[in-house]
């Protein structure tokens, strides 16, 4: 993109910055590209390839050159741009928080088809991070309510702009608190969901570069007991869990989920594992 006399339309752009990141490396360089050209336009996808002509203009150009280099350097675009996208609703992300999977959506669509008749649901989510997970639920539940806790700070702020903006300011409370210390919640919970920090030291040193130069090692690695988080929350069953509640819990695949399940498995007697697209277990459900 560096000839100035060259008139650039979006389609020379898609196809030049497809191959280019593709050389560079990055997965999923017409995504990426679209997403990029979209953000710089504020377009939808459809509009890229109804106007797939229309020729950039310099300021244009240079925004999609800043962003480009920037992805190339490692930045994920979630982090870029300030946002993403999880159960099709938007939410802010910067470095305090983990960027949301779209593997754990399989986890809330679950959730969402046994709870489709309740009504009044309490939900607590445990290490909530931007809130996606509460916030989906709360969202797309009707009659719902919950309380989001993590040890950040900087997080929380993060998941209580998320809720004002899906309008469940109303209904979720956020509060600062480590569930490895005492916690003992005024009521129980209909519903406790944790997607905890459960990758181990050398799985860690093995995600990509991006993920470990941006996303914060806190909400990824728990230390040396990989496992530390799912005792803790399992052994808090009676203090917040109702008599006939369920835990949820997403977990790192399949590798992870025989030691999980066997920790759930000193509480509780009903168990069902959740398969993610690609067919990695992704959840564990526990029905007390």
């Amino acid at each position: 993109m560096s000839d100035k006399e060259k008139t650039w339309r979006v389609i020379d752009v898609l196809n030049w910055a497809k191959d280019y990141l593709q050389e560079k490396g990055i997965e999923s360089p017409q995504v990426v590209i679209e997403w990029i050209i979209r953000e710089v336009l504020d377009w939808n996808r459809m509009e890229i390839y109804l106007n797939h002509e229309r020729p950039l203009g310099n300021q244009e150009l240079a925004q999609i050159r800043s962003y480009l280099k920037r992805r190339v350097q490692g930045e994920p675009l979630e982090y870029i741009f300030g946002y993403t996208e999880f159960m099709g609703l938007e939410f802010k992300v910067n470095q305090d928080v983990l960027i949301p999977r779209h593997e754990t959506e399989v986890i809330i669509e679950k959730l969402l088809r046994i709870y489709s008749d309740s009504d009044n649901i309490n939900v607590l989510d445990i290490g909530c991070g931007s809130g996606n997970i509460i916030i989906s639920l709360v969202k797309l539940m009707e009659n719902a309510s919950g309380i989001g806790i993590d040890k950040s700070s900087k997080a929380l702020e993060v998941a209580r702009q998320n809720s004002r903006t899906n309008g469940t300011g109303e209904q979720i409370t956020f509060l600062q608190k480590d569930i490895l210390k005492d916690y003992a919640p005024e009521s129980k919970f209909d519903l406790v969901i944790s997607n905890p920090p459960y990758i181990s030291k050398e799985k860690y040193q093995e995600l990509p570069q991006h993920i470990k130069e941006h996303e914060p090692k806190q909400a990824l690695y728990p230390g040396e007991d990989t496992l530390k988080y799912f005792r803790r929350i399992v052994d808090l069953k009676d203090k917040i869990l109702q008599k006939e509640g369920l835990l949820a819990f997403e977990i790192g695949g399949t590798y992870q989920e025989k030691s999980v399940v066997e920790i759930v498995k000193e509480k509780f007697d009903e168990i069902e594992i959740i398969q993610d697209y690609l067919d990695e277990s992704r959840g564990i459900l526990a029905f007390s």
